[in-house]
């Protein structure tokens, strides 16, 4: 099972140090600290030999010698943890936060968190302040060191890139440089710290959802709701509402403990909080899908929420100036400027035999009035059999047949010739409202052929389950999209872009400052008021880590 410390650096460095050591940092691990003589001579001094004595003595630990020993080559020998007036505030804040997280013990593997708490104890009681106890100063110091790189390597930077890709996760993984970030913490304890971790802003919030949860089930978990509560509706009364309102209670959708038998409104009010959490029609009916909701265990949504905060160790740190966004199991698209949310929509995504896939890229093309070039797969599957029942099946679709760009007349091909391997023909649908991308289309090349379009088919945003694409992404609001794509251009009127979505004439424009776009895949998060959504694993993705992490 993957370690899952989690204390929360409240010490953690500020932003001018994130700026060079976060994500993709370039920064040498080998890069010497300046030390102030002050600083030198408020400190207990050691040097490499003690630090080669202790790893014999730790070989468990041997893992974790090279990069200990550039820490305090960099330092000059000169401890991180430790001054010449006793332990700091940032050794101080890291035990204190290390033991608070022992109520997710029983998520954790062996770890040297016992000898560490242990030693830290021996280290502050009042024998070792009345006699010295230097080297036990020292160990403590170096095990901390240890501690905070064990602790980087598994909560902060997650499981290796090659399995993240192995189960279709294909977004960069960002980079992170362990020694750095201890010098910038264990430097910036003294002044105003913040509660930031390297890692994906949705980690912090996630994790404050997890240690609910995991008291909630050690105090006895969720209570359980009888069957007959589909027959329920407001106004009427049963026994079998109390479970369902302590279980509201304790999820947060109740404003206070109701032990009452009514279905009123507050419950509905309750029952609807909870559908919108959970991506459900808020009508406060208990149908078959809230129902289904309501009775998942707790212990799977901890797994849940444990698979999401490892889809977190693999995002950047921050995300900076303006980007696109698609969570594929919450259908939605949202559009970030500076990092804040500016506006969001629905999606329609791949099917399940055709999902989207997870990735980044940068959005560089808008194309107004596009063709729609059909792919290899779709022509032999799909179109071919069509043509073969019905001759004038190009020509009611409004298609053409191209052979190295010439246009060509179909009714002169035997398509049943093809129906394997490829089709030495290219076959696309012409411009117009009808058109399969819509009015417009958004480019971001990539190797995976996808990208975002309008559709004709708008009543599939109207869907609560929207995966019925072959795996790019129809945007439920595209004109909104290219606005904001050309904001800052004058030339770029509302009333030139609808004409060129409706010219009929396909035209590509390069954008004058690409955007970069995510497609995601997050099952849980926390919005910014504090509530928790969780969303059905669509592609099955969670299936997989839950084996990756060992749940």
């Amino acid at each position: 099972m993957i370690v899952v410390l989690f204390f929360a650096m409240g010490l953690f460095m500020q932003s001018c140090d994130l700026q060079k050591n976060e994500v993709g940092s370039n920064v040498s691990e080998t890069t010497v600290v300046a030390l102030s003589d002050k600083e030198i001579s408020n400190r207990v001094l050691f040097d490499s030999l003690f630090i080669e004595n202790f790893f014999k003595q730790h070989i468990e630990n041997s893992e974790w010698k090279t990069r200990v020993l550039i820490f305090y080559r960099n330092r000059n020998f000169v401890p991180a943890w430790y001054t010449a007036e006793g332990i700091d505030s940032a050794a101080k804040k890291f035990i204190l936060l290390y033991e608070e997280d022992e109520a997710l013990s029983n998520l954790k593997t062996a770890h040297p968190d016992l000898a560490l708490k242990h030693l830290f104890h021996q280290v502050t009681d009042e024998h070792c302040k009345l006699n010295n106890c230097q080297q036990l100063k020292l160990a403590l110091d170096v095990l901390l060191t240890i501690s905070f790189f064990d602790y980087a390597e598994h909560n902060w930077k997650g499981v290796s890139e090659y399995k993240s890709m192995e189960i279709g996760w294909f977004i960069e993984r960002k980079k992170l440089n362990y020694v750095a970030l201890l010098e910038s913490m264990t430097r910036r304890h003294s002044q105003e710290s913040t509660n930031d971790e390297p890692v994906f802003r949705q980690y912090v919030r996630l994790k404050k959802k997890l240690l609910k949860y995991v008291a909630l089930e050690k105090s006895g978990g969720l209570p359980k709701l009888n069957v007959k509560l589909s027959n329920l509706s407001k106004g009427d009364s049963s026994f079998f509402l109390r479970a369902l309102k302590r279980e509201l209670y304790l999820m947060g959708d109740l404003l206070g403990e109701d032990s009452t038998l009514i279905f009123d409104e507050r419950l509905g009010a309750a029952i609807c909080s909870f559908q919108i959490r959970h991506g459900l029609r808020g009508d406060s009916l208990l149908d078959k899908s809230t129902l289904k909701a309501l009775r998942i265990p707790l212990r799977e949504r901890i797994e849940q929420l444990l698979i999401n905060m490892e889809r977190c160790r693999w995002l950047p740190y921050e995300f900076k100036g303006d980007y696109l966004m698609v969570n594929i199991p919450d259908y939605k698209f949202s559009v970030f400027h500076q990092d804040s949310l500016a506006w969001s929509c629905r999606v329609v995504l791949g099917k399940q035999s055709t999902e989207t896939v997870i990735f980044n890229d940068t959005v560089e093309y808008i194309v107004f009035s596009p063709y729609w070039n059909v792919p290899q797969s779709i022509i032999r599957k799909e179109l071919i059999p069509s043509i073969v029942q019905n001759k004038n099946y190009l020509f009611e679709h409004n298609m053409e047949v191209l052979s190295k760009g010439e246009v060509l007349d179909p009714g002169g091909i035997k398509w049943t010739k093809y129906t394997r391997g490829n089709v030495p023909y290219e076959i696309r649908e012409r411009p117009g409202i009808e058109n399969s991308l819509g009015l417009v289309k958004f480019l971001f090349p990539n190797t995976h052929n996808i990208y975002l379009h309008d559709t004709p088919a708008k009543s599939l945003f109207d869907k609560s389950t929207r995966a019925f694409s072959h795996g790019c992404i129809r945007v439920q609001e595209p004109f909104k999209l290219a606005q904001h794509l050309l904001f800052g251009d004058s030339t770029w009127t509302p009333n030139r872009i609808t004409e060129l979505m409706n010219g009929g004439v396909e035209k590509y424009v390069r954008l004058k400052t690409k955007v970069p776009i995510f497609i995601v895949y997050f099952t849980a998060w926390v919005t910014k008021d504090g509530r928790l959504h969780f969303r059905e694993d669509v592609y099955g993705h969670d299936a997989k880590m839950k084996g990756l992490l060992l749940l």
